[in-house]
């Protein structure tokens, strides 16, 4: 008996260490951070974009895209580890007339903590300047990951014309229950990226690309995304991993193709 209950007290020691461990260092998994490529910083600094968020230096850069006489400004929001730069050859790809791109604070040179709260008050202040910026032009949003809540608080929040979400997640506490067998509190999780309690409120046509071997977020997250998503919507299944979509030609032809009947609908 004695023993018996030793081990029951080993394992509520251990679980709760555990439950502490992951509540202080939930911010470094969540956000890990890009580090600042400083090479490739100066090789792109005449695309170089600034937006002050809540009195922080945000980095950007404004991305020529595929079609120059679109009516269309592509607004995209990368995964927890991604800087934008690296991706700056294949955000040119994309079918409209530019995309603009920015690292969340703390990440390369923007400055300031990372936070759920903060990456989406700096979505909106991003979006507003823009909007002043290309008051002619119509905004589509597109988000990879953590992102896709990002961009869709965005859609919920101001008008846009389209949307579109790369390995959505449904939400970062349904991500950590999943890993852990569900034996995380909802109530420990600090950023909760609840993409499918504010996706409700979105009224644009999304266009979800699931892929189907990711590992990070895994496919019946983004499908149960998808199908809480409202109005009109389409979805495309990929056999890819979850950072592998702009690999595909075929991402590139299907985005593409949704946005071309955005910018023109019949």
């Amino acid at each position: 008996m004695l023993i018996y209950m030793a081990a029951l007290f080993a394992v509520a020691v251990i679980y709760i260490a555990f439950l502490i461990a992951l509540y202080f260092y939930q911010d470094k998994l969540v956000f890990p951070r890009a580090r600042p490529n400083w090479l490739l910083y100066e090789k792109l600094d005449r695309y170089s974009e600034e937006v002050i968020s809540d009195g922080c230096s945000l980095q950007g850069w404004r991305i020529d895209g595929s079609t120059p006489d679109s009516r269309l400004v592509c607004l995209y929001f990368g995964g927890n580890g991604d800087d934008p730069a690296q991706l700056f050859d294949s955000l040119s790809r994309v079918g409209v007339s530019c995309v603009y791109a920015f690292n969340y604070r703390g990440y390369g040179l923007s400055e300031g903590v990372p936070s759920e709260k903060h990456l989406f008050l700096d979505a909106l202040n991003i979006f507003d300047d823009l909007l002043r910026k290309n008051p002619e032009k119509n905004f589509v949003l597109m988000g990879h990951s953590l992102g896709s809540a990002v961009a869709g608080y965005l859609a919920s929040m101001r008008p846009v014309s389209g949307l579109v979400l790369l390995s959505p997640l449904f939400s970062i506490t349904r991500i950590a229950k999943g890993a852990f067998f569900n034996l995380v509190p909802g109530f420990l999780i600090r950023h909760r990226f609840d993409l499918a309690s504010y996706a409700k409120k979105i009224d644009v046509a999304s266009f979800v690309l699931v892929a189907k071997n990711d590992l990070v977020i895994p496919s019946r997250d983004s499908l149960s995304m998808y199908e809480v998503l409202p109005g009109e919507k389409s979805l495309l299944e990929l056999e890819c991993g979850h950072n592998d979509f702009f690999c595909l030609e075929k991402t590139f032809s299907e985005i593409n193709g949704f946005l071309a009947a955005v910018d023109n609908p019949s």
